[in-house]
C-alpha cells in the first residue's frame, strides 16, 4: 500500500492566498502520525520553504528548486546541481522585453526589477527579493533562471531555450506566467527517487500531487498521481487519465489523502 505522500506547494497544497487551511495542516499530522511519510517538492527556494514546513509543524525531507536542491530533516542540503555558469547570461538575454528575470543565488533572491505579486507569493515566510543588475554579478552558484511574464511570448521562449540549449537544461511552467530554467535532468520527479532510494521506499509507494508541468516528471513516476483540478491546462490534458482532485481552495489535498487514508 502507499508509504509515502510529495506535494507541491502553490496551487496545491497551498490555497490562492499562498496559505495552509487547517483542514489540509489537521489532514497531513494525522495521516503522518499514522506512520505515513510525508515530502515537499516545489520550485521555491529553501529558505522559503523551510518556513512553511514550520508552519505545517513538521520536519520534513524538503525538494526545492524543482529538484535542484535536497534537503533532509535535519535541513542538510543532500543534493545540489547548479545551471552552467557560461549558459547564464545567454539565457537572460533570450527573455522578452518586459519579462521579470529572477535568479535562485545560494541564499539569495535576485530580480531585474520591483513587482509586488511575486512578493505576495512569501509574505508568510519573510523571504523577499533583492534588486540586482542580473547581467553583470557573478553566475556561479545558480540554483534556477525564471521568467516571469504574459503566457504568450514565455511559450516561444521555452521553445527557443529548448531549441538553443535543451542539452544543458530542463525548462517547465509553474504557472502559464512562470517559465523555470534548471540544470540538464533536474526536476521534480529525479529528485524524488533520490530521497525515496534513501529511505528504503519505492515510487509505486508513492502518492504524489501537482498542479503545474514542473509537476510533470513527479506525477508521471508514481504509484498515484493526482492532479488538482486547478491544474495547467497543459498538464490536464497530458495527465487526463490519472486521478484527480478539488482545487487548492477547496483543500483538494486533504480532501484525496482522506480517501486513501480514511480516518
Amino acid at each position: 500500500m502507499y508509504k509515502v505522500v510529495v506535494s507541491d506547494l502553490d496551487g496545491t497544497l497551498l490555497d490562492s492566498n499562498h496559505t495552509l487551511s487547517q483542514q489540509t495542516i489537521s489532514t497531513v499530522h494525522r495521516i503522518v502520525n499514522e506512520g505515513i511519510r510525508f515530502i515537499i517538492a516545489t520550485g521555491r527556494h529553501y529558505h522559503d520553504v523551510k518556513h512553511i514546513a514550520q508552519n505545517l509543524g513538521l520536519d520534513l525531507f524538503l525538494i526545492t528548486c524543482n529538484g535542484a536542491r535536497i534537503h533532509n530533516k535535519q535541513g542538510q542540503a543532500i543534493f545540489r546541481q547548479d545551471i552552467p555558469q557560461q549558459i547564464v547570461q545567454p539565457l537572460l538575454e533570450m527573455a522578452p522585453k518586459e519579462t521579470l528575470l529572477n535568479i535562485y543565488k545560494e541564499d539569495q533572491w535576485l530580480v531585474s526589477k520591483p513587482n509586488k505579486a511575486l512578493l505576495d507569493f512569501n509574505k508568510s515566510s519573510g523571504f523577499n527579493y533583492s534588486l540586482a543588475d542580473l547581467f553583470s554579478i557573478n553566475h556561479e552558484n545558480v540554483a534556477k533562471v525564471f521568467f516571469a511574464g504574459k503566457p504568450e511570448p514565455l511559450i516561444e521562449l521555452e521553445k527557443k531555450i529548448n531549441e538553443q540549449f535543451g542539452d544543458l537544461v530542463s525548462a517547465a511552467f509553474s504557472l502559464p506566467n512562470c517559465l523555470e530554467v534548471m540544470a540538464k535532468d533536474v526536476n521534480k520527479g529525479q529528485a524524488l527517487q533520490q530521497v525515496l532510494k534513501e529511505k528504503g521506499f519505492s515510487l509505486e509507494q508513492t502518492v504524489a500531487f501537482g498542479d503545474g508541468m514542473n509537476d510533470y516528471e513527479m506525477l508521471s513516476q508514481v504509484g498515484m498521481p493526482v492532479v488538482m483540478a486547478n491544474a495547467h491546462d497543459r498538464l490536464r490534458h497530458s495527465l487526463s487519465h490519472y486521478e484527480n482532485t478539488l482545487s487548492s481552495d477547496n483543500h483538494g489535498v486533504a480532501h484525496k489523502l482522506e480517501e486513501i487514508f480514511p480516518a
